[in-house]
């Protein structure tokens, strides 16, 4: 049992490091992309270095402006934990994963607490976050062919969109189904914990594309922003401003050559 329950550790780790692996790949795709957005025209290389410039100019707004006029953000920003993904996964509000009188996540027997759907939450937020729009997104195919009917593109077109709809619409109901029970008290049984994750690993196919995405907003673009309100004008200057201001510079020179 011990065994089992260590196998299932390593599969949500092993899930975390897949979340950064994608958010690896779409910011490689998204550097590809620039490069033949530059390609395209001398003035998009322009309009890049304008951009740059004036995402380094709007880093030392808050500065500027002053700190205390954004309370919310910066005590939210500055009491938030930097604990990445690809170590031991977001670990966030555990006890707000559990339900009173459990265990936090993470600690102590999973199977006889109760604690697999929590485990999962509190360390794979990302690809959990991923899937709920994955779903959402199989779901939407057959609604969309039903609000908006038009012709299919290949002969077997409304079967796949039954069938990936009804996986998405599954995840989605026995994700709730979970959340309910735990709610309540209750512990979720075995039998509806496998039914639960043996779809979320199909969904999680399309799944980690999104979570790919919400671990660059949640990472990297909400920790560049902590970052700047965690830090005085110095430091924002130095590490960010001056050196988006002289790539985009530079980036303004190069589309004036011919």
């Amino acid at each position: 049992m011990v065994r089992s329950q260590n196998l299932f550790r390593e599969y949500i780790l092993w899930r975390s490091r897949m979340a950064l692996y994608a958010a690896l790949g779409l910011a490689l795709l998204l550097i590809v992309g620039l490069l033949t957005w530059f390609m395209a025209s001398p003035e998009n290389i322009n309009r890049f270095g304008l951009l740059l410039q004036l995402l380094g100019v709007l880093a030392v707004a808050p500065d500027i402006i002053g700190k205390e006029k954004f309370p919310y953000w910066r005590k939210r920003m500055a009491g938030a934990e930097t604990a990445g993904e690809g170590e031991a996964g977001p670990v966030e509000a555990n006890q707000a994963a559990s339900p009173p009188g459990e265990d936090a996540p993470g600690t102590g027997d999973l199977e006889s607490d109760g604690q697999f759907l929590a485990y999962y939450q509190a360390n794979n937020l990302t690809f959990l976050l991923g899937n709920i729009l994955a779903s959402t997104a199989l779901v939407w195919l057959l609604v969309d062919a039903v609000i908006a009917p038009r012709p299919d593109f290949f002969p077997d077109e409304r079967t796949w969109r039954i069938l990936f709809s009804m996986l998405g619409f599954a995840w989605l109901n026995l994700f709730m189904l979970l959340q309910i029970k735990r709610l309540s008290g209750a512990v979720p049984s075995p039998g509806l914990l496998a039914w639960f994750f043996a779809v979320d690993l199909f969904v999680g196919v399309l799944g980690i594309l999104f979570a790919g995405i919400i671990h660059i907003l949640l990472y990297w673009v909400i920790g560049s922003a902590r970052f700047i309100f965690n830090n005085g004008p110095r430091r924002v200057l130095l590490i960010v401003t001056l050196p988006f201001l002289a790539v985009g510079l530079f980036f303004e020179l190069i589309a004036t050559l011919p």
